[in-house]
């Protein structure tokens, strides 16, 4: 077929003398000769050529032509697939970067829509319901079907938890939509499994912390109330585990009950939290839970055949308006450090200043610990038998710059934010030091827990090696707290060691809250100090009094000193000195002072 296009090449035939024309144009140019290239297009030639040559011209004008049509239908193929593409990608980054469900349905906004998910419509666009029911039906019975609808379509499709019905009154559904719409179905069943395996509470059905974090951002600025289940531990230890997990079920459905409303969290464990509008909501939510709690809430239990009536006790905490902070600080009032005796706070007026007096401390605390503003003042204890005989125990201060902060303005705080084994560091180099300088023994306040770590030991000798001490005039004061219970008699063999190096024990507040005389028997400890709650009441209760009269008694039995704590007055001093406690410690001996106003 390339022949004849040779053979006109051949006479100075040129390309340029040929065109293409649709059939419908005006064509005046009379030295052209017309051929027909198909039904639309005809063939123009210049100049007298011979009709085979122009005949075999026309074919290979004619599949060349094909040729270039179907590179045409490619490329337009290939726009409509590009098309086909961004929709599918506009449709994902849309519902992904906005989450909303509608925005995912864009590229069907012609149409007519209703998204259920678990039997729920959670979007419908206008679809009647009677359409709606029938669909559902049918994708009961099979998972995909298309019905006739005017002249258009009714579409229907099921994915997992998700079916979509589309209602389209001008035509059919194309079948790319339709793979979009399974793709995305697919990957909404995907999102909602994912999510919800974590985001709603298996026990209660409420929302979990995850999915409260998760919901921050669109309840910014709005209000919630924050509620705990004070010693729920009681109704798991009196009526079981499994009565308790009922309670904590019907107390989330009561939450949910009273607040209409679908944002109810269970944060953790039997803490909880609801968001409104505003604080007024919140305000008269608490008001209503409080009245509906006080009735108590009935649990049946199976295996007895009875009903329990169980009243729990309630604390909460508002907030006015939510962001990322607020939330962190009212999860430190679920521990009741802001809120002391007051089972109802709000946030923004009963805990924040609080709060805000904290970080002045955390501060002051920071710039103590790097400067070294450690200040140590010392209490007399007094030998009641031999006025000769007298040592001092250490009590921390902190310098401001201004005035002196006590240890019940920092110490709670310095535990809550780890600052106290760096304390008590600075505080037993400074006592060492005071030692070293009078020649007198010292007592120091050391957390059970500071001994149990690891390099306190090393510590220890380090300092004593460094500063050369006499180490028997150094007793470390041990408090008896939950923290010791625990760990006291597996830990034991430090407080030996420390003995080994010639320091001393005493157990400070005996008598108080976890007093145990089994310590006295397996611990090295050499003193004694009898709590000044009893001491102080000596004179006037019988009952502390023969209390008082006990320890002493045993503590000498066991061949421990004793030291009374709170001596306050001349009577309780005599008191003291006549049942024969060994020492006495108080402002009737001498207040503390600061180390240059007591050699």
């Amino acid at each position: 077929m390339l022949k004849a296009l040779e053979d006109c090449l051949r006479i100075d035939f040129n390309l340029e003398d040929v065109r293409i024309f649709p059939k419908e144009k005006i064509f005046s140019y009379q030295e052209y000769k017309k051929l027909p290239l198909d039904n639309k297009y005809i063939l123009a030639i210049k100049g007298n050529i011979p009709y085979k040559k122009a005949h075999y011209f026309l074919e290979t004008a004619r599949e060349l032509f094909n040729k270039l049509k179907q590179a045409e239908e490619s490329i337009r193929k290939l726009h409509i697939f590009q098309e086909e593409v961004d929709i599918v990608i506009k449709s994902s980054e849309l519902f992904f970067s906005e989450g909303n469900i509608e925005n995912f349905f864009l590229f069907l906004k012609d149409k007519k829509i209703a998204l259920i998910e678990n039997g729920k419509i959670i979007l419908n666009t206008g679809i009647d319901k009677f359409t709606i029911d029938t669909s559902i039906i049918k994708l009961r019975k099979i998972k995909e079907f298309s019905s006739p609808f005017k002249e258009g379509e009714i579409y229907g499709v099921e994915f997992g938890v998700y079916q979509l019905i589309v209602q389209d009154e001008k035509e059919k559904l194309d079948e790319f939509s339709k793979k979009i719409i399974k793709t995305r179905l697919l990957w909404l069943d995907k999102l909602f499994k994912e999510r919800n395996e974590y985001l709603i509470d298996e026990l209660t059905g409420l929302y979990t912390r995850k999915k409260f974090f998760y919901d921050l951002k669109r309840n910014y600025n709005k209000s919630a109330i924050f509620i705990n289940l004070k010693q729920f531990w009681l109704i798991n230890s009196i009526y079981g585990i499994e009565l308790g997990d009922e309670f904590l079920r019907r107390f989330g459905q009561l939450l949910k009950k009273l607040a209409h409303s679908e944002d109810v969290y269970r944060i953790y464990g039997e803490k909880f939290a609801v968001v409104f509008d505003n604080p007024e909501e919140a305000i008269d939510f608490r008001e209503l839970l409080l009245s509906k709690v006080s009735q108590g809430i009935k649990l049946y239990n199976e295996k007895l055949s009875i009903y329990f009536e169980i009243k729990p006790e309630v604390s909460t905490v508002i907030i006015f308006s939510l962001n990322e902070l607020s939330v962190e600080e009212v999860m430190i009032t679920f521990k009741g450090k802001y809120t002391g005796n007051r089972n109802h706070s709000i946030l923004e007026i009963d805990i924040l200043p609080k709060l805000k007096k904290e970080k002045e401390i955390i501060k002051l605390l920071e710039k103590a610990i790097s400067e070294k503003k450690i200040i140590s003042h010392y209490q007399k204890i007094q030998n009641l038998q031999d006025k000769d005989d007298f040592y001092f125990e250490s009590l921390i201060r902190i310098d401001n710059g201004k005035d002196l902060l006590y240890p019940a303005q920092f110490l709670d705080i310095s535990r809550m934010h780890g600052f106290y084994p760096k304390l008590s560091e600075l505080l037993l180099e400074k006592v060492i030091q005071d030692s070293k300088k009078t020649g007198k023994k010292f007592s120091i306040n050391i957390e059970v827990l500071d001994i149990l770590r690891k390099d306190f030991l090393d510590f220890v000798k380090g300092l004593v090696q460094e500063h050369k001490i006499d180490t028997g005039n150094i007793i470390f004061e041990l408090t008896e707290n939950e923290d010791f219970v625990k760990v006291v008699e597996d830990k034991k063999d430090i407080f030996f060691k420390l003995r080994d190096m010639n320091i001393c024990f005493a157990i400070d507040d005996f008598g108080k809250g976890y007093s145990n005389f089994n310590y006295l028997t397996i611990l090295p400890i050499s003193i004694v100090k009898i709590d000044g709650s009893l001491i102080s009441k000596i004179s006037t209760d019988n009952k502390a009094l023969l209390i008082v009269e006990n320890i002493n008694s045993i503590a000498h039995g066991l061949g421990i000193k004793t030291v009374a704590e709170f001596v306050s007055n001349e009577q309780i001093y005599h008191l003291v000195k006549n049942i024969g406690i060994d020492y006495a410690q108080g402002f009737y001996i001498s207040k503390p002072l600061p180390l240059s106003r007591i050699i």
